[in-house]
């Protein structure tokens, strides 16, 4: 018994002195977790150095482009500059400057409005005579074509008496719904569109007198019984100017296999 009590009297005395031992240490510090500043100080406001902006993508970048040519005898070379802005293969030119290489001639042309997709390097200037008289004159794209066939374009003329380009509306307006072309040989500019999937128009048209004078149309029609492939009818109309009035001088059809 006297042995038993002993035991409990060092226990007891044990667990005193380890209360007493963890009164008497310090309590841990509490720490408190850093925050993160994202205010704009702390954020990138410039590129990396190996920024580009010519190459990220939708970057617009301005249009300086130049062309030099002579366009007819007994003048000096020009050179036609465009001015403008491009995104991508998207060119919006606003600014036409035609200037002598002697010096003595300069033609400002602005408040254009164009835009459009082109994949040569030509921003859409084209130089060729238009009214056959010898002197290259110039055509500027101005808008992309649509389902009509059409080419929009900004036609000037040389003007040989007042030296300098005139615009001409007849071609400017003409070029709205049709493609222009030139034929050379025949001294001759046909347009050429089309009103659907089986309706064709092709116009020709002669220089007189400082105008341009429609003098033949035709239309190309299809047409179709029932959606039947196997019988397709082309119809064919030809007008011709004939003493300045627009006479049909043919109208046929005949059936075809398949629709052209």
């Amino acid at each position: 018994m006297r042995t038993q009590k002993s035991i409990l009297c060092v226990c007891a005395l044990l667990l005193f002195m380890f209360a007493l031992s963890a009164c008497g240490s310090p309590a841990p510090e509490k720490t408190t977790p850093q925050a993160v500043s994202t205010t704009a100080e702390n954020l990138a406001t410039e590129p990396p150095a190996e920024y580009d902006d010519k190459n990220q993508p939708n970057a617009v970048t301005p249009i300086d482009f130049s062309q030099t040519q002579t366009i007819g005898k007994g003048l000096p070379a020009f050179t036609f500059k465009l001015e403008g802005v491009a995104k991508e293969s998207f060119y919006q030119i606003s600014k036409l400057t035609i200037s002598g290489a002697d010096g003595k001639f300069e033609q400002a042309i602005t408040g254009l409005s164009t835009g459009f997709h082109a994949s040569d390097d030509s921003y859409g200037l084209e130089l060729a005579d238009w009214n056959f008289d010898g002197f290259l004159d110039i055509s500027l794209l101005r808008a992309d074509g649509g389902s009509s066939g059409n080419s929009p374009h900004y036609y000037w003329l040389w003007d040989a008496q007042k030296n300098r380009f005139a615009e001409n509306k007849q071609l400017t307006e003409k070029s709205e719904l049709n493609s222009l072309q030139i034929k050379s040989n025949e001294k001759q500019i046909t347009g050429f569109s089309r009103a659907g999937p089986r309706e064709y128009h092709t116009v020709v048209m002669e220089y007189r007198a400082g105008e341009y004078v429609i003098i033949s149309t035709e239309a190309m029609l299809f047409t179709s019984i029932d959606d039947d492939p196997n019988h397709v009818f082309k119809r064919v109309i030809v007008e011709k100017n004939i003493n300045g009035k627009m006479v049909v001088t043919s109208d046929t059809e005949e059936k075809v296999f398949r629709d052209e």
